[in-house]
């Protein structure tokens, strides 16, 4: 049971090829363990170098201050920002304005810990997670040129078609193309993807043209 508590979920994804039912799951299975319920999801699909107002963070925010939730759930607290500065920012507005308990599923030590040290290790933690972002790009931009100058050519081979989200239920789109299901309503059947990232797939593997 909730007692008092009253819990909005936050799941994000930079790209329709994550599965954001990962997420989900942990979370649920967190709750599950501790007999809470979810009063309300917050899904979006955008990078998280785009806006709060894109990330939906501003809604959450509103959500909060409007219909008094008590918790933020995420998977990690990076689902909130990639950037230490503005995940620090949002977290003392919510942790310590709003007085909202924020829960990452990945960090079940730390979800123990008083707030002050929790927030002292989520500091530590988000520094060493940039700065190891950091020197990873750096270092593939150096293999990158270093290939380049090389003469190495860069990019997939051409007319190379990569692994897709899609490819086990190649044989349910065809199925449904040739019933003329819209893509819309297609997605939704196999609870997957998005209409377009799907007219995508159907274009580069040419399954439209089983049917001319």
């Amino acid at each position: 049971m909730n007692s008092e508590r009253k819990i909005i979920a936050y799941l994000r994804v930079s790209t329709d090829d994550q599965d954001i039912k990962n997420q989900e799951l942990e979370i649920l299975r967190y709750c599950q363990e501790k007999q809470w319920t979810i009063n309300h999801w917050v899904q979006v699909t955008v990078s998280s170098k785009k806006e709060q107002n894109e990330r939906k963070l501003n809604e959450i925010i509103a959500r909060i201050k409007t219909d008094g939730y008590t918790t933020l759930m995420v998977t990690e607290v990076s689902r909130l920002s990639r950037t230490l500065g503005e995940m620090l920012v949002l977290l003392s507005t919510l942790e310590n304005d709003l007085k909202v308990e924020v829960i990452a599923t990945k960090d079940r030590e730390l979800n123990n810990l008083p707030a002050q040290f929790k927030f002292m290790r989520r500091i530590f933690a988000g520094y060493f997670a940039e700065e190891e972002r950091r020197i990873i790009s750096q270092r593939t931009k150096e293999a990158l040129a270093s290939k380049k100058q090389a003469g190495i050519k860069l990019g997939k081979p051409l007319g190379s078609i990569q692994k897709s989200i899609y490819d086990p239920k190649k044989e349910e789109i065809v199925y449904l193309l040739s019933k003329e299901i819209p893509l819309t309503n297609i997605v939704k059947i196999i609870s997957i993807g998005k209409p377009l990232s799907l007219a995508t797939y159907i274009r580069k593997r040419k399954l439209n043209q089983q049917f001319v």
